[in-house]
């Protein structure tokens, strides 16, 4: 019984790696999008940097679920998550300077579908943080009766 549980959660914590990675992988291909549509330009407004500061932590994450499980992270991450949702709504629709769908450089990219894809990963990743932030580790998913 204990196994199977440490099973499902090392399978859970592949697939938020898995996940964690694959959102670090979109936002350096959206950092190298936006570079190039910005560069024509030669304005001082660039905002491709931020990709790049974006995907770090997401890289970070990855490497943490496969190679560590401490409740306490998941639970940190799940908060950056939280805080990296509620910024990317702030800055997109513009409450903290010029909205990024607003932005004159950027519209010959399908910013929206971006901002969809990235979105949707992150909630999922959230969940799934949120998830191994909250269930037990190892012997203690057993309980009295030796069920999981």
């Amino acid at each position: 019984m204990v196994e199977r549980a440490r099973c499902r959660r090392a399978l859970g914590r592949a697939v938020a790696a898995t996940l964690s990675g694959g959102i670090a992988v979109l936002y350096l291909v959206l950092m190298a999008t936006v570079r190039e549509a910005e560069l024509p330009a030669y304005t001082t407004d660039n905002t491709w940097g931020a990709y790049l500061l974006l995907a770090v932590p997401y890289l970070v994450g990855a490497a943490l679920l496969l190679l560590t499980d401490l409740r306490w992270l998941w639970l940190g991450g799940a908060l950056v998550q939280v805080a990296v949702l509620v910024l990317f709504v702030l800055v997109g629709v513009g409450v903290l300077g010029p909205g990024v769908f607003e932005y004159e450089a950027l519209a010959e990219v399908p910013i929206e579908v971006w901002a969809g894809v990235v979105c949707g990963s992150q909630l999922l990743l959230l969940g799934l943080l949120v998830v191994l932030a909250l269930t037990p580790t190892g012997a203690a998913q057993v309980d009295a009766t030796g069920r999981i």
